[in-house]
Formats: C-alpha cells, sequence, structure tokens
C-alpha cells in the first residue's frame, strides 16, 4: 500500500488547501509540505496546521518529517479534516501490518498536538509590539508580520461586507459581500454636541471587515487590542472612483514603517441597558445591536457600489497614500 506525499495545494476532506512547504524541495514545481505547515481550512474558518499520523519513513525537509495522505488538519474542526494528495508519482509504501497500526492510530484519543514552534488558534504567545491587525494568510509565511506584496485576493485577510443605508431612520444593511446572521444588526448617526436622535441619521455606505482567524498568534488578542489607541495592519481599504466615476473599494497593502500601518483602535462600548455596542468615530456613531435573526438588506443597490465583493484585490500601497479606516475593539461585559 502506498501512502503519497502532501504538496502545497492538496485538499482535505472539508474542503480546506495546504498553504505551505519547504521551498528547498518539490514534487511538479509544488513544495513538498511537513507536519507543521499551514492548512487554510473554511469548514471553520481558520488556519490549521498538518500533523502526521500512522505510519510513515523518515523524510525530514528543513527539520520537519514529510506529510502523507491521509495525515490531518488540526483546526477547530471535530473530527479533524483529512488531507488528500493532490499528485501519485511520489510516496511511501507500506506493508499491510503498517497499514493496520496506522488504522489503529489514528483515533481521536491520539490526535498529534501541535509543535512547539506552533501557535494553536486563539494562543497568544506574542507581544503587541510584535502583532497586527489584519494580514494575508496566503502571500505571508506563518510567523511573520511583514506585508504582502503581488497583488492578492482580500479573501486571504478576513471577510468585508460592503453595508449602505436601508430607508430605516439610521441603519445599514448589508448591499455585497459576506454578513452573517449572528453579527446583528448596525446603524450609524452624526454626533452634535449631545448625542443626536433619529432625525440625525445618515445616507451611508461603509465597509466592515473581520480579519482572518490565522492561527499563528500574529494577530492582536481581543484584550490587546481594548488597551491599545493605535494597531498596526498590513491591509487597508479604500472607496475610490474609477473611470467611470462609479464607487469601488480599493484594498492596499500596508508595510510596517510607511505611516500608512496605523490605523486607530476605538472602543465600542455596551450601552446602559447592554441591549447594544456603540463606538464613535470622528462625531459619528456606530451601534451594533446582536441578535439571532436574519440578515438586514438594503432594499435597493446603493448608488455606485459594486455588486460583488469576492473579487476585491489588495494592491501595493503607492508612496504617500493615506486613508481613515478604523479597528474596532469590543470592551465591556
Amino acid at each position: 500500500m502506498r501512502r503519497c506525499n502532501i504538496t502545497v495545494g492538496a485538499k482535505t476532506t472539508a474542503g480546506g488547501t495546504v498553504l505551505t512547504g519547504c521551498n528547498r524541495a518539490n514534487i511538479g514545481g509544488r513544495p513538498i509540505s511537513r507536519e507543521g505547515d499551514s492548512v487554510l481550512c473554511p469548514a471553520c474558518g481558520t488556519t490549521g496546521f498538518i500533523a502526521n499520523i500512522g505510519s510513515y519513513q523518515s523524510e525530514i525537509w528543513d527539520g520537519r518529517q514529510a506529510a502523507l495522505d491521509g495525515d490531518l488538519c488540526i483546526c477547530k474542526c471535530t473530527p479533524p479534516p483529512v488531507l488528500i494528495a493532490n499528485q501519485n508519482v511520489f510516496g511511501q509504501r507500506f506493508s499491510v501490518g503498517q497499514l493496520e497500526q496506522m488504522s489503529a492510530v489514528a483515533t481521536p484519543r491520539s490526535i498529534p498536538v501541535a509543535p512547539a514552534s506552533y501557535a494553536s488558534p486563539g494562543t497568544m504567545t506574542r507581544p503587541a509590539s510584535d502583532c497586527v491587525f489584519a494580514k494575508s494568510c496566503v502571500s505571508v509565511p506563518p510567523g511573520s508580520i511583514a506585508a504582502g506584496v503581488p497583488p492578492e485576493r482580500a479573501v486571504n485577510f478576513g471577510s468585508a461586507a460592503l453595508m449602505g443605508s436601508t430607508g430605516t431612520t439610521g441603519s445599514v444593511g448589508r448591499v455585497a459581500g459576506v454578513l452573517g446572521a449572528d453579527l446583528g444588526s448596525w446603524a450609524v448617526r452624526r454626533l452634535t454636541g449631545a448625542a443626536a436622535g433619529a432625525g440625525s441619521a445618515l445616507n451611508v455606505v461603509m465597509l466592515a471587515f473581520w480579519p482572518r482567524d490565522i492561527g499563528d498568534s500574529t494577530l492582536y488578542s481581543p484584550e490587546q487590542l481594548a488597551g491599545m489607541r493605535v494597531a498596526s495592519t498590513r491591509v487597508r481599504f479604500q472607496f475610490r472612483l474609477d473611470e467611470a466615476g462609479d464607487t469601488r473599494v480599493y484594498g492596499l497593502h500596508t508595510r510596517p514603517g510607511s505611516g500608512a500601518d496605523r490605523v486607530p483602535v476605538t472602543e465600542a462600548r455596551w450601552n446602559a441597558d447592554k441591549s447594544a455596542m456603540v463606538a464613535v468615530l470622528d462625531g459619528i456613531s456606530i451601534t451594533w445591536t446582536p441578535n439571532n435573526g436574519p440578515v438586514v438588506n438594503a432594499p435597493t443597490p446603493y448608488p455606485g457600489t459594486p455588486e460583488r465583493l469576492d473579487n476585491l484585490l489588495v494592491h501595493p500601497i503607492p508612496v504617500g497614500q493615506e486613508n481613515g479606516d478604523y479597528a474596532l475593539s469590543r470592551t465591556g461585559c
């Protein structure tokens, strides 16, 4: 029996994709992946890592054992997804007895733990100075907080939704992109001195962005963000007019030290009866009301906005370019 080598681009039984491998060794131009290499899992929305299970022959690349067909992606899925080889040219052969042993090992009680060099999703092992609000999970290696260089899809950084006025006083609803039902409803108002009432509703369009859970401890934890006034990020978004005069969303890579990589962090606090959270940005209040109901949609497309965001790209940032987006943190209980 044969177990084929896993290379970058291989899939999992949950639809995940192997992201990293050893650049010194490849099969058909694809780097050979090893234990601890990253796997993007769409089923749970996190980036997991490869864990070897069962029988294998020693095949070490840069200090790590090569991954084989049947190994696991350790992420937030239960049970862990299984890796599926994307080539059948190279692999390792095993006897029937060895395969029986492999089947016995591949049980929930013996799922491997993360190697010491890997931080599991949600584990904070870095100081805030070594973290960022958002970064690419594709063009930037695990553990790095560098900025990407080539144009790439915004989905590599997280989920985005374009929101516009719904016609209901102060309310905004999804125009394009992904906005889950568990993300509640939103309202935007202008403040004049004291908090203004319903008559201060705005005709607005805004982009909401949720960073992807990278799983390598390089993103700020909620506790870190809560204590910060300014955060570093490796992506920002702007509204720009295209040649036809239509408004488009434009993504930008932000290099460390460029001056565009720092964004304000604004606290979102519970209101008096803890029914909603409110953040105030330069005289504009954004109110988030949690609920378990359906997504609120804008009744008509917002003028000049794109119908889709799944093809939104992030580009190298021009020298001197600036914009004013914000990272929000939740505080209170």
